[in-house]
């Protein structure tokens, strides 16, 4: 009777870790990316590269102003600024616009 309970045991346990190996499976990785992302090459070309990096324009744009907002003071910086050339740098937490020219005031 006791063989009969060890070997019920041991089936049991067996095919309860078979079943579980067999319903494991890897899910797919969560992609936390916006929608009509750009890849790393678009902003700066070869990676290990830094001769073949793209030039860009680049002008600052209001899009949004709280509601009632006055314009005294709201558009002083951003509508004064002219357009300018700039390279991308990708770190690892921050995506950096630096000019491709020397500023001589």
């Amino acid at each position: 009777m006791r063989r009969v309970i060890m070997l019920r045991a041991l089936v049991w346990s067996v095919l309860l870790f078979v079943v579980s190996f067999g319903c494991a499976q890897e899910r797919d990785p969560i992609v936390r990316i916006q929608a009509n992302a750009l890849s790393k090459a678009f902003f700066v070309g070869d990676l290990k590269d830094p001769t073949d990096d793209p030039e860009f324009y680049l002008r600052a744009t209001v899009v949004d102003v709280a509601s009632g907002a006055g314009s005294d003071g709201l558009f002083t910086n951003s509508d004064a600024q002219p357009t300018v050339r700039v390279r991308f740098e990708i770190t690892e937490d921050m995506l950096l616009a630096r000019l491709t020219y020397e500023r001589i005031d």
